[in-house]
């Protein structure tokens, strides 16, 4: 739902629902009351009287469910209240007016948390940002679709409640402090103490690091194709194998009309043979071809990537505006995925169903094994730009440290 924040007489209040998702749920509301007209004989209905008995009550119960789903998209709304003075929190919920609330004491939070939930085939990703409970379970405020929205709604709850801002949309959380969410990571790491480690490179690295005076650049080759992957290209070969000879058979016999048959064997081999082998070829030529480039400074990060055909530039983005570098790898996924799931248990259950089952832990293990490393993430008001997707965990953690090094100019 779209999201609103705004502040009123010193209290800030964050409003979710109506705007772009009320006009998508009129469809649903109309076509929902037009259903429930049409089972109340309101509105005539073709062949009504030849229905069977069970038609009119299940007409009703589907324009109900589209009534229902509709209504709450058109009409469902969210308010919640901030109020540092009082020091509550005020959450109410209605249609166009509110008609239920809870409240809490804002001292039982401690920070403002971004998160990130990974999306599927039909829902986006996610970024909750919420308010951390000091011992009981966080309070979410709104959920955003990308890391800019979420970032600059979070940071305005912070500063209004002067409170720290916990960023834990990566596999690495960050804290800062409400006053200093406007520092860059640059100028954070200039304060005594911040030095970064040093590291070396791997043995098996596959990137080409190379180092001037001021810059360092970074080239990282694409993957190569697996047998999986590459199978799964040419799958769609198997169906013209198959089916080809009894498209041909049948045509023979049946004497279609040679024009005919040519156009439609011709639309079959371009779809299940032409474009199946130029997907192939396609990801053996970007696996020789493909590269990323990288290139680092104090003044900021370039990042272009070759593809098959021609060279993008996919971010170029100033030292000043960064304002963290992390990095995700198989190890810190499934840490992370398991400190996920302790917290999930805590506030569902408490204290004693902190450990996680001996069958929830196997799972972690065998998910993580399947994951790819994430690779180095550069966070900006703005975004999230990644890249070095899929190389071995210890060259990631390489990378991500020099790439720190760099822009603090060590």
């Amino acid at each position: 739902m779209p999201t609103a924040i705004r502040e009123i007489s010193g209290r800030l209040e964050i409003r979710d629902g109506g705007g772009g998702m009320a006009v998508f749920g009129l469809p649903f509301l109309a076509a929902g009351i037009f259903t429930m007209l049409g089972a109340a004989g309101i509105v005539p209905v073709n062949n009504g009287g030849t229905a069977p008995a069970l038609a009119r009550p299940l007409l009703a119960l589907l324009g109900f469910l589209f009534s229902a789903a509709g209504g709450v998209l058109v009409f469902g709304r969210k308010w919640t209240t901030l109020d540092p003075m009082d020091r509550r929190i005020v959450r109410q919920w209605g249609a166009l007016v509110p008609l239920r609330e809870s409240v809490a004491a804002l001292d039982d939070f401690s920070a403002v948390t971004i998160g990130f939930v990974r999306g599927d085939s039909d829902t986006a990703d996610k970024f909750p940002v919420a308010l951390k409970g000091r011992t009981g379970s966080d309070v979410t405020l709104f959920n955003a679709t990308t890391y800019a929205e979420a970032r600059a709604g979070a940071m305005a709850i912070a500063r209004h409640l002067h409170v720290e801002l916990e960023d834990a949309s990566t596999d690495h959380p960050t804290r800062q402090a409400f006053d200093q969410l406007d520092r860059s990571f640059q100028s954070r790491m200039q304060r005594p103490g911040t030095a970064e480690p040093g590291v070396e490179p791997p043995a098996n690295i596959r990137s080409i690091v190379t180092r001037d005076a001021d810059q360092l650049q970074i080239l990282i080759p694409a993957p190569r194709p697996g047998p999986i992957e590459i199978i799964a290209a040419l799958a769609p070969l198997a169906i013209p194998a198959i089916f080809g000879p009894i498209l041909v058979r049948t045509f023979v016999q049946t004497r279609t009309p040679i024009y005919f048959s040519g156009v439609f064997l011709g639309l079959f081999v371009f779809g299940f043979v032409v474009v199946p082998g130029m997907a192939c070829l396609n990801t053996l030529l970007r696996s020789r071809r493909g590269l990323t480039m990288v290139a680092v400074s104090r003044e900021g990060i370039l990042i272009r990537r070759r593809r098959v055909w021609r060279t993008r530039t996919v971010a170029s983005i100033e030292a000043a505006a960064i304002v963290d570098v992390d990095y995700s790898t198989r190890e810190s996924a499934a840490a992370s995925a398991r400190h996920v799931a302790e917290q999930r248990a805590l506030q569902t259950h408490g204290q004693a169903a902190v450990n996680l089952s001996p069958r929830t832990e196997r799972l972690l293990s065998a998910l993580a094994g399947l994951v790819r490393s994430g690779g180095v993430t550069i966070k900006t008001n703005q975004g999230l730009t990644t890249f070095g997707e899929g190389l071995e965990d210890e060259e990631v953690r390489y990378l991500h440290a020099i790439v720190r090094r760099a822009l603090r100019g060590a």
